[in-house]
């Protein structure tokens, strides 16, 4: 889908068009967000909404591709910000997808909707655009990644989904017992806190629960 009338407005109404859609969607979820308080919200009436957009499905379609943007600035790291190692690299992916979830809450949420409810029709339609539009970014930084240090005989696919499904506990669980704190201030303290408590995950990733 694409959405070439819309995108020829200035980016200032864009966003707030955006924004507004964006925070309609994640305080009600797509079955319940209204188009009357998001052209209420956004400023525009609803007929000139239809007229970028030729309904709801359509303007949920746009806020996911762009959330989806705005994700991949945010994890566009440069060569000088991961580490050799390869555990201290995920690490640092690991910290940029809290930094993400504080400085885009909304986006976060959003994303965090679809995947909670993926059964939905409209978010399955959408799961694809997702995965378009982050596996191209994902598989750049994974290859960047030193692999020297792992081990020759398990694909490196395997490693990754592994240790992607650590993660993905390990956020949870941190996030449930300390979500991340609203004031900027509170970072540095709040990730070293976090990063003491991955790196347990990491050495049993790394050596394992048995003996030695």
């Amino acid at each position: 889908m694409t959405f070439e009338l819309f995108l020829n407005l200035p980016e200032e109404k864009q966003r707030e068009i955006f924004r507004a859609a964006l925070a309609e969607f994640v305080e009600y979820g797509y079955d319940l967000a209204s188009t009357n308080r998001i052209v209420e919200q956004a400023g525009i009436s609803k007929g000139v909404l239809f007229k970028y957009f030729s309904n709801k499905e359509g303007l949920f379609r746009y806020v996911c591709e762009r959330g989806a943007q705005e994700m991949e600035r945010a994890f566009d790291l440069a060569p000088e910000e991961l580490p050799d190692d390869f555990f201290e690299a995920l690490k640092v992916l690991a910290w940029r997808e809290i930094e993400f979830s504080q400085g885009e809450p909304e986006i976060y949420r959003f994303f965090q909707r679809i995947a909670e409810n993926m059964a939905h029709p409209v978010h399955q339609g959408v799961i694809a655009t997702i995965a378009s539009s982050t596996q191209g970014l994902y598989l750049s930084i994974m290859s960047r990644l030193n692999v020297s240090q792992l081990r020759p005989d398990v694909p490196y696919e395997t490693i990754l989904h592994y240790f992607k499904w650590v993660m993905e506990g390990a956020k949870k669980h941190l996030f449930a017992v300390e979500p991340p704190p609203r004031d900027v201030t509170l970072l540095r303290a709040y990730q070293e806190r976090a990063m003491e408590q991955f790196d347990v995950y990491f050495e049993l990733v790394k050596h394992g629960i048995y003996r030695r």
